[in-house]
């Protein structure tokens, strides 16, 4: 199961804790970066489909540390028509994800109807990512 949006100051055994709640944890992967803070995601597995579905449906959109959880099955690496959240083994950075119900893009070096930006868990406050926003559209 993957779990995102995860605040860089949730501990691993606090979000094992609540993510116990519902039922046996089998593991937790909770990847940290060098300086110690997490990803913002995790991957969990449960004992069982079960225990996993009850999961998804107490835990998304559940506020955990001042962020809302993202959960959903998580996306196998090489499954048809599914991408992955993380190249594992790779060590870089989780790859890019769209909707499968995304529109398409315009083909880069065209300039389409208008701009996609795409800012995720963004650890500054969100008034910057507003007059980001406001700059963008005023020079466009």
């Amino acid at each position: 199961m993957f779990v995102g949006s995860v605040s860089f100051d949730t501990e691993e055994k606090a979000l094992r804790e609540v993510l116990e709640d519902v039922g046996t944890l089998v593991s937790l992967d909770f990847p940290v970066h060098e300086s110690g803070k997490n990803k913002g995601f995790a991957i969990a597995e449960f004992e069982d489909a079960a225990t996993a579905s009850r999961a998804i449906e107490k835990f998304n959109g559940f506020e955990l540390d001042g962020r809302e959880l993202y959960v959903r099955l998580d996306r196998k690496k090489g499954a048809p028509g599914k991408g992955s959240f993380r190249k594992r083994g790779s060590g870089r950075s989780p790859t890019r994800w769209r909707p499968t119900d995304a529109p398409p893009r315009a083909p880069l070096g065209t300039k389409g109807d208008g701009v996609s930006l795409f800012v995720g868990n963004v650890s500054f406050p969100r008034v910057l990512v507003f007059h980001f926003l406001v700059a963008l559209e005023r020079d466009h």
